[in-house]
């Protein structure tokens, strides 16, 4: 628990972020070949001390989540309790572009594409799965969270 609620238990894997509209056709043939418009790239494989490398994109793992058997390779465990993962651009702050404000997306929108398995749940407790900073009403970017029994 934190100050914006619960954490989510979950394995994460293979996140991709375009800061343009892509088509579902699109994203399922990407699996194939990378794209020269991927924004952030974080491939979950593995942690490096307490960073998961990525294109563009890196990660500070905190409370020690490991990798285990993701749906592409290797994906980050995260306990539901005390884990997580803040996602950065170590060169930019985030806030400035379409990740961390979607205003700033260009061409009508945003595609964001990741693997999850859910763990369990608490139904009366929200909790937070992923955030580039749009956890509060007052912030910008994109969070993905379980609210009322819904994710």
């Amino acid at each position: 628990n934190d100050i914006l609620g619960y954490y989510g238990e979950a394995v994460f894997d293979e996140l991709f972020f375009w800061d343009s509209w892509k088509h579902g056709d699109f994203i399922e043939a990407f699996f194939d070949v990378f794209s020269e418009s991927l924004a952030y790239y974080a491939p979950m494989e593995e942690v490096r001390g307490n960073t998961i490398p990525g294109a563009g994109l890196s990660g500070t793992v905190y409370n020690n989540p490991v990798t285990v058997k993701g749906r592409v390779g290797k994906g980050i465990s995260l306990n539901g309790i005390n884990q997580y993962v803040n996602l950065f651009n170590p060169f930019a702050d985030l806030r400035q572009d379409c990740f961390g404000d979607l205003e700033k997306c260009e061409e009508g929108g945003a595609t964001l594409s990741f693997w999850m398995k859910i763990g369990s749940k608490d139904s009366k407790s929200d909790m937070y799965y992923f955030s580039s900073g749009g956890q509060t009403e007052k912030s910008h970017g994109i969070t993905v969270l379980w609210k009322n029994g819904k994710l």
